[in-house]
């Protein structure tokens, strides 16, 4: 544990402001990729909804296009 001696309060603040620069590199990289992948998922939503609404509209005509096919009598 002799090395630990030999380092000045300037090495400290260096390799501090390093590893505090390193990690705000990860947290933004992080920050970043989640609010894309948010993105993503409420385009996802967007589309799942979209898409539910154009299965009613299907199953609605469908079932006009049923009835109609009927034979009335």
């Amino acid at each position: 544990m002799t090395g630990i001696s030999n380092i000045s309060g300037e090495d400290l603040k260096a390799q501090l402001s390093e590893y505090h620069l390193i990690v705000a590199e990860v947290i933004g990289g992080l920050s970043a990729d989640l609010i894309e992948t948010k993105t993503k998922v409420t385009d996802l939503e967007t589309q799942i909804a979209n898409m539910a609404l154009a299965i009613e509209e299907l199953q609605t005509t469908t079932r006009l296009l049923v009835q109609a096919s009927l034979p009335r009598g």
